[in-house]
């Protein structure tokens, strides 16, 4: 493993909307804690440099494990997507 971080709860629902809106992809708020991390890695020059990514980012593919979309029954990831909606708006 390379590195770890947290996100919040309002973060997850605001990736949850996003990605609802944007690709028509329903997931469980806690898979898409993952999708963060890349927007990380491609904006720490310190971390591309001292792996020697820098300058090859444009070519990368970046993959985030996302499951339980499905298993969520309908009334409660229609409730997620508000809420995610909702803080969108907030910001």
């Amino acid at each position: 493993m390379d590195g770890a971080f947290t996100v919040s709860d309002e973060t997850m629902f605001r990736y949850l909307a996003l990605l609802a809106d944007s690709e028509e992809l329903y997931m469980e708020p806690s898979a898409l804690a993952g999708m963060g991390g890349m927007v990380r890695v491609i904006q720490d020059d310190a971390y591309l440099e001292s792996r020697g990514l820098k300058g090859k980012m444009k070519r990368a593919t970046h993959i985030a494990w996302g499951t339980g979309g499905s298993m969520v029954p309908g009334e409660e990831m229609e409730s997620y997507y508000r809420k995610g909606r909702d803080l969108l708006k907030a910001v």
